[in-house]
């Protein structure tokens, strides 16, 4: 693998990891902010689409697939984040 290679896999690592902590202080952030009596934290992760579906406002609606689209960006961050990880150690 060349440096320049390499160094853009890092680069893209370390930018990914900024993208992390942002997704995360935004999806706290949202949860604080609309949390009402029926959010539990495990609303932090995942809203299932029923919850979605019979929501009482589009407001809060929209703040559900919010969480959900959060949810699936940072699981894609982290599986990036790994899988460069892995590149990068078997090649050096």
């Amino acid at each position: 693998m060349t440096e320049s290679l390499y160094l853009l896999l890092f680069k893209t690592q370390a930018f990914s990891l900024m993208l992390l902590k942002v997704i995360l202080l935004l999806k706290y952030s949202i949860f604080l902010r609309y949390k009402t009596g029926e959010w539990k934290v495990q609303h932090l992760l995942f809203f299932p689409q029923k919850e979605i579906d019979y929501s009482d406002c589009t407001q809060s609606a929209k703040v559900k697939k919010t969480q959900n689209t959060l949810s699936i960006l940072f699981i894609l961050l982290i599986l990036t984040i790994v899988l460069i990880r892995n590149i990068t150690s078997t090649h050096f």
